[in-house]
């Protein structure tokens, strides 16, 4: 007596399994039917008992029966299945060919007769995919066999990928019509021809070696093979195949080959990118046409707190703010029409934790360059510099306000002091007036350096352009420079905010000026800044306390005017003067707002000069220059 064939039954209502079991029981004694109702049930019983074949249908109540299949192909690549269904099309049929099925019915199994599945069951066991030769199984006759190859090779037609069937001597007997488009040779070209004639011959060892395991009878899975189409060009595929028996031995070698040109492309371009880009410690992606991120480096994942792999495949502008994402898509636009040039935006981009962080990108499109073949985005945070921007803003505001309360509540009474002096001075000559009228002219020029420090950073700075000499000479037209001479040595094109870099240049210039020129000074109230022979360390913008010992004022109008000179450095600028030079105990503090060893200077001189340099991102430092007065020099400046 032959062994049963034991068929596990996975039907879409379970109302009609038991009439279908007993059916097929009935049609082939040779058929022992278990039911499982759903397909997680299925598995479960796969797992603890074995069978000669799946009969299942589409859909099923917890999976499609596509879903079902690949997951008996996950446990066994050669259990025989079939598939039968009502509700089927050829993209199913495609589908299920795709994953392995066996044999396809285009009906549920409710409505098929009890004899035409016990066929397709017996069919499926006997005549495909199995690994072992049993002997004891009741043979197909030659007309079950001819209906068996005729539903193989419908179901085969239907598939978008090249199904084939090789003898063992490696003679093609089969391919199917979707050979043409994957390598140009019409299906009757190749029947009776060598199955090698299609296979690149740097890969005709992996070929010819996955052809053996088969025959061995092993089941092969996704064998990467490269193939020539008719033309010439190389092909990547992916093969899987399984023996097909007669008798006691290996009769065809069946299987499929798909195209995966295409994701091997990408996933050589990602082996590219990954090679060049790797290693890089900038924070940045790389996204396709569409702005689906292909690359994102390690930097750019620790700022944002994603794996490196979380955002592959995902599309940019869906992690952008929605109130940024017009200028965004504008620019990326605009680099996809204009390879040649690169564009700098700030948006905000969410982090992993659903936080707005601000970014700032330079993006470029590099779309034709073979190792990169994306639009590359440099990123930056400058998440802390918008918040300091706001702060910034608020403070400013509030120095604004404080700006008007001395313009105005300031301003107001002492013009009118000054205008009750001048008209008692009318009939008056008196010394006092005299003292007085300084006394007003100094507070004016307090005013006018609070207000300085107060609006300095009322507004953005817009950098442009700027030659260094020529803003220099604009700055002398405005100033009273008395007998100063101004030298220029190496010129600049610099980048700065000019009104911001004017303000530099003439508290530069003016500094200068009080502090190492006499010449138009008289009296004892017009002292001289770090003068070479007072008492007291001088220091350029700390005004000195005047002295008016004997020989003072004779040894300063000795020294004649003062002379300025300004020249280029390799990353910025200098001021520098013969004056008397700062003492270098004084150095550190000339910069500090208010500080002043003098009756008439402010101490905002060099304050202001420092804060103008701090907003542009420079460094300025002071020490002794070649004549041995002051030096003051600016570093990090953006140049030309």
């Amino acid at each position: 007596m032959s062994e049963p064939v034991r068929v596990l039954l996975v039907p879409a209502e379970g109302e009609i399994a038991s009439r279908v079991r007993t059916a097929l029981e009935h049609e082939a004694d040779v058929l022992e039917v278990d039911v499982a109702t759903t397909a997680e049930a299925a598995l479960a019983r796969l797992e603890t008992e074995t069978y000669d074949c799946v009969l299942a249908d589409y859909p099923l109540s917890d999976a499609t029966g596509t879903e079902f299949l690949a997951a008996v192909r996950e446990r066994d690549p050669v259990l025989p299945f079939v598939l039968a269904t009502g509700q089927g099309s050829e993209a199913v049929a495609s589908e299920a060919v795709r994953r392995g099925v066996t044999d396809y019915v285009a009906s549920s199994p409710g409505q098929r007769t009890a004899k035409e599945l016990a066929k397709r069951v017996r069919g499926a066991v006997e005549g495909t995919q199995t690994t072992t030769p049993r002997t004891d199984r009741v043979p197909l006759d030659a007309s079950s066999r001819r209906k068996s190859e005729r539903r193989f090779r419908e179901i085969a037609e239907l598939s978008p990928d090249a199904v084939f069937r090789i003898e063992a001597d490696g003679t093609i007997r089969y391919v199917s019509p979707a050979v043409e488009h994957l390598l140009g040779y019409a299906p009757a070209d190749l029947v009776d021809e060598p199955f090698n004639v299609l296979v690149d011959p740097d890969d005709l060892g992996t070929a010819v070696s996955g052809f053996q395991r088969v025959l061995d009878g092993e089941v092969v899975h996704d064998l990467s093979v490269v193939l020539r189409r008719q033309d010439g060009v190389r092909i990547d595929t992916e093969v899987s195949a399984s023996p097909v028996y007669r008798g006691d031995g290996v009769h065809i070698v069946q299987g499929f080959a798909r195209d995966v040109t295409e994701r091997r492309d990408r996933e050589r371009r990602l082996h590219r990118q990954e090679a060049l880009l790797e290693n890089s410690p900038d924070a940045f992606y790389v996204t396709d046409a569409d702005g689906e991120i292909t690359f994102q480096s390690q930097p750019s994942a620790d700022v944002l707190g994603y794996e490196r792999r979380d955002l592959i495949g995902e599309n940019v502008i869906e992690y952008i703010h929605p109130d940024d994402r017009q200028e965004v898509l504008a620019d990326f636009e605009y680099l996809l029409a204009n390879p040649t040039e690169a564009v700098t935006t700030e948006y905000r981009y969410r982090n992993q934790d659903g936080d707005w962080r601000w970014m700032e990108n330079r993006a470029v499109n590099l779309l034709e360059d073979p190792t990169v073949e994306g639009v590359l985005a440099v990123n930056r945070d400058v998440t802390e510099r918008h918040e300091r921007q706001r702060e910034l803003e608020a403070t400013n505001e509030r120095l604004e306000r404080f700006a008007s309360v001395v313009s105005h509540d300031l301003r107001n009474p002492l013009a009118v002091a000054t205008g009750a002096i001048d008209l008692v001075a009318m009939d008056c000559d008196d010394p006092h007036l005299d003292r007085a009228s300084d006394a007003l002219e100094r507070m004016d020029a307090i005013i006018e350096d609070v207000l300085a420090v107060a609006r300095h950073g009322d507004a953005n700075l817009e950098p442009a352009p700027v030659d260094l000499h020529d803003l220099v000479e604009s700055c002398l037209r405005t100033l009273d420079v008395g007998d100063a001479t101004v030298t220029f040595e190496e010129n600049a094109t610099i980048w700065a905010d000019e009104r911001r870099l004017s303000h530099l240049v003439e508290n530069l210039v003016r500094n200068a000026v009080e502090h190492g020129s006499t010449g138009s000074r008289t009296g004892s109230g017009d002292s001289v800044e770090h003068g070479a022979t007072t008492t007291q360390p001088a220091a350029a913008g700390a005004e000195t306390r005047p002295t008016d010992g004997p020989g003072e004022h004779d040894d300063a109008t000795e020294r004649g005017a003062v002379t300025i000179t300004v020249g280029a450095l390799d990353d910025g600028f200098f001021v520098a003067d013969d004056g008397p030079g700062i003492p270098e105990r004084e150095r550190d503090r000339v910069f500090d707002t208010g500080h002043t060893t003098s009756e008439t200077g402010t101490g905002f001189g060099l304050a202001i000069v420092q804060d103008v340099a701090r907003e542009h991102g420079w460094t300025v430092t002071v020490d002794e220059s070649d004549d041995g007065g002051a030096r003051f020099e600016f570093h990090g400046v953006r140049t030309e």
